[in-house]
This record gives structure tokens, C-alpha cells and sequence, in this order.
């Protein structure tokens, strides 16, 4: 589904529609009807939807008539987590260096760093203080990982705004410094 830098749309639509996680695919369609495909930003879009889809489907897989699930569920998952988080680590760090002035791209991309610490800090922080006085989580089961995925959802939605009047500047250092 990616290669050299560039993802396969309408394979990675086809793999989703075949797994039954048409949500994510729609999300997908959607985008390509809306917008040609190109850039950095619009590949970010692709990327999270992705990341949502896998971690919906991390979440669904327990609720199927009160069975337990199968491993193939978490296998799907992994794979789709794991494909959505290369795609997104390395076009965020490739956005943050090229939109970066010269002199400063170590500490932008040192910011893009601090975003993925201060996600774990949000995830420490819920955990904390969705506890009830016996000590037991308020988010249980699947409503743990259904919070997280309208979490990132709502982020998506707000990224998907500022995307839409972000204007671009790419500073790309030449081979002298």
C-alpha cells in the first residue's frame, strides 16, 4: 500500500472495504472526492483515518454477542495501528522539517516529539482521574477505547480546519548548512 513515499489509495480503500471496515474506507473515498490527492497535509488526513479505524476495531472486537474475540482481531489491529503510526510519524517529521526555517528545524521537530510525550501524559492523566473511590475505572471495556477513538476523531475534525487554511512555506536546507 506505500511505496516510495506514496500511498496506494484505492489499495488501501479495496484492503479496508475486504476486512468489513467500510467506516474507514468511506473516510478515505471521501477525502479523495473532496480533494486531489497531494502534500503532506493530505496525507496526514489518509493517515489518521487509518489510525482511527485501527483503533476502532481494537475496541469492536470485544463486543461480538458477549465472546470472546478472536486474535485475528488483534492481529488486524496491530497491523492497521502499526501501518497508520509509520505513515503518520514520518509524514509529521517530514512536514515539521520542510515548513521548519533553517535554524530552528531541530527544535521543530524536537515539538513534534514533545506532541507524542504529552499524548502519553493525556492517556496517563485519564487513567488517573477515571477512577471511582474503590479504585475501579469509569471507562470500562470497550468505553475506554471508544473514548480515545472520538478523542482522536475530534482532534482529526480540528486538524481538518486548520488544514483547510494552513498556507505552507517549505524551507529546505541546502547541502552547505
Amino acid at each position: 500500500m506505500v511505496a516510495s513515499a506514496s500511498i496506494d489509495y484505492t489499495a488501501t480503500i479495496l484492503a479496508l472495504q475486504n476486512v468489513e471496515r467500510n467506516s474507514t474506507a468511506a473516510m478515505i473515498t471521501t477525502l479523495l472526492a473532496e480533494e486531489k490527492p497531494q502534500g503532506d497535509v493530505w496525507n496526514t488526513k489518509v493517515s489518521t483515518a487509518i489510525a482511527k479505524g485501527g483503533i476502532a476495531i481494537s475496541a469492536d472486537g470485544t463486543s461480538h454477542n458477549a465472546q470472546w474475540p478472536s486474535i485475528g482481531w488483534q492481529i488486524l489491529a496491530y497491523v492497521i495501528i502499526t501501518l497508520a503510526e509509520v505513515l503518520v510519524s514520518v509524514t509529521c517529521l517530514e512536514f515539521s522539517y520542510t515548513q521548519a526555517p533553517p535554524k530552528l528545524k531541530s527544535f521543530v521537530m524536537s515539538l513534534y516529539l514533545l506532541s507524542v510525550s504529552a499524548g502519553n501524559v493525556l492517556v496517563a492523566l485519564v487513567n488517573r482521574y477515571t477512577v471511582d473511590a474503590a479504585g475501579n475505572s469509569t471507562l470500562e471495556g470497550e468505553a475506554y477505547y471508544w473514548f480515545f477513538t472520538y478523542l482522536g476523531l475530534g482532534a482529526a475534525v480540528v486538524f481538518l480546519v486548520v488544514s483547510k487554511f494552513y498556507k505552507g512555506k517549505e524551507h529546505i536546507q541546502s547541502a552547505e548548512g
